[in-house]
């Protein structure tokens, strides 16, 4: 996470951990904002990650489905979350419409396939592109992440 929006969500997170230090941040990305969300789950200590309309990397999608320009080089930060999502120790879902236009499933599945136990995937048939969470998938995406960021118990005080 080289530039652009992801400066702002390291910043976002370190603010939100300085000012609530015990609590469980969990990230939500979607689409473009996948990658932002794996990087940072990558870089810090996150609760669970979920993810909307995921891409295995922003360089293998634009050569899949942009026009041959090269993008290696254009790209300041290619967003490779297929690299990073192996790396994160903490539960993933990912959702995704099997008729997205934009981001193809099969790019989720790649993300889903690197991604580490505890892993969940939500496909919704005939979802478009950010619509799976409309789809079906709201109830259990909103489930997890209370799971994930619920306080841990505290031990009893002694009397």
């Amino acid at each position: 996470m080289s530039a652009g929006s992801g400066p702002d969500a390291r910043a976002a997170f370190d603010f939100i951990h300085a000012a609530a230090p015990e609590s469980r941040i969990a990230v939500f990305g979607e689409s473009l904002g996948t990658g932002i969300a794996v990087a940072l789950a990558h870089e810090r200590p996150v609760a669970g990650v979920l993810l909307n309309a995921a891409y295995a990397s922003v360089l293998r999608l634009f050569e899949l489905r942009g026009p041959p320009l090269p993008y290696r080089l254009l790209l300041t930060d290619q967003f490779p979350s297929e690299a990073l999502i192996g790396g994160i120790g903490v539960p993933v879902m990912i959702l995704h419409g099997t008729a997205d236009d934009n981001i193809p499933i099969t790019e989720a599945r790649r993300l889903y396939a690197a991604a580490r136990e505890p892993k969940i995937m939500i496909e919704v048939e005939g979802a478009g592109h950010l619509a799976a969470w409309e789809g079906g998938a709201e109830a259990p995406a909103l489930e997890a992440l209370v799971t994930w960021t619920a306080p841990y118990p505290r031990p009893p005080r002694a009397q």
